[in-house]
């Protein structure tokens, strides 16, 4: 293992896989920081083990690393502030910086900003035992932490619901926040260097169990696009100057408005289809991002549509790399997609819902598409041996 890497990445989940690949593709050095010695990332490249809680040992790590970047932003912020500072690590070497995270990782103080900076968002309200019951139903109790893909949140549509939500009220780490009706989920992901700032077309997010399952290019007109992106610029803004990549995450209504709902500072889920457009993947832009390189360029009218390979509910995708299965998949969406493109995460534990890969076809323009993504994703699992994919988990 070489002893000094461009980049560390904290975590070693499929993003900070994905991320490594696209350093490799630019001649950067990097490795990842994370507990699992075989998890997705430490099959594509070097790897420290160790806790993502840990102080001491993130501290050799960073003191290793040029530049840090974020597989999850759900690593403490106080276990990598400590490890900076044991290091002499600066906080403008890790992307996003640190004060940027802490934000993030509450969940109330990002709708805060948003509201402060005049971005457009739920208005949100800490949420304690002796809270009043809300004026009007529906609303959504959120976690301030930790919460994602449907974890921690819920829709209270009754007084009935708000009186049985007693010990989330009572736990104080939650917030209840304006219902929005939406049209749609949309996402842009945005990428920024101290000199330049671009956005990615949107996506529309289809999120049956409140995962993302497919994502489309959004198929507004130029003005709706325009906004969704001056809106998901001004929230990442509204946070701070920050450096580095992001996917904002917007509900579009029935009136052509885009409202924040919250932002990741990483890598998305929604950011994949980049992969395999004529442009710069999101893995790409980060690791120039974090390098000082230019952005590349982005495509302004993508036409690749992503499905998500959620593990299915029966446990039949138990050892998961199986490289005969794998190769029977891959064949099976090739005779319904030719040009598709498979790219699976190297999971050794298979739950219900759990991302293990993702499909990206070209040629998917709109809603009117979706059919096709069905059935690459069930192309796959028919191929593979196993029942329809399965609800949420990461």
């Amino acid at each position: 293992m070489a002893d000094r890497f461009e980049i560390g990445v904290l975590g070693g989940g499929q993003l900070a896989r994905m991320t490594m690949l696209a350093a490799h593709r630019l001649g950067v050095t990097i490795a990842s920081y994370d507990p699992d010695p075989h998890g997705p990332a430490a099959q594509v490249g070097p790897t420290v083990v160790g806790a993502l809680t840990d102080p001491d040992a993130m501290a050799a790590f960073l003191s290793r690393c040029d530049r840090a970047v974020l597989d999850s932003e759900f690593v403490p912020v106080c276990t990598i502030r400590a490890a900076m500072k044991q290091a002499g690590f600066p906080p403008n070497r890790l992307v996003p910086d640190d004060a940027f995270l802490a934000v993030i990782q509450d969940k109330l103080a990002q709708r805060q900003l948003y509201r402060v900076a005049g971005v457009p968002s739920p208005e949100a309200r800490g949420l304690y035992g002796e809270s009043a019951p809300p004026r009007a139903y529906p609303v959504v109790l959120k976690s301030r932490f930790g919460g994602y893909d449907g974890k921690g949140t819920r829709v209270i549509r009754t007084r009935e619901d708000w009186d049985a939500a007693v010990e989330i009220r009572a736990a104080g780490d939650w917030l209840e926040e304006d219902f929005v009706p939406f049209r749609h989920e949309v996402a842009v992901m945005v990428a920024r260097t101290p000199t330049e700032t671009v956005a990615y077309r949107p996506v529309i997010t289809v999120q049956p169990n409140l995962v993302c399952e497919y994502t489309v290019p959004y198929d507004g007109s130029s003005e709706l696009i325009q906004r969704a992106q001056t809106v998901a610029i001004a929230a990442v803004e509204a946070i701070g100057a920050a450096v580095g990549l992001f996917g904002v995450e917007l509900f579009l209504t029935a009136t052509g408005e885009f409202v924040v709902n919250e932002i990741a500072p990483r890598p998305h889920n929604t950011g994949h289809a980049t992969m395999d457009d004529a442009g710069t993947s999101q893995f790409e832009q980060l690791v120039r991002i974090a390098t000082g390189l230019p952005l590349g360029p982005v495509v302004e009218s993508p036409t690749v549509g992503m499905a998500n390979l959620l593990g299915p509910g029966d446990g039949s995708a138990d050892g998961a790399s199986d490289p005969e299965r794998l190769r029977a998949a891959r064949a099976s969406v090739g005779g319904v997609e030719p040009f598709a493109r498979v790219h699976w995460y190297g999971k050794q534990q298979v739950r219900a819902g759990r991302k293990l890969g993702h499909i990206n076809v070209p040629g998917i323009v709109s809603l009117a598409n979706l059919p096709r993504l069905r059935a690459a994703a069930d192309a796959f699992w028919r191929g593979y041996g196993t029942a329809a994919s399965g609800a949420s988990g990461s």
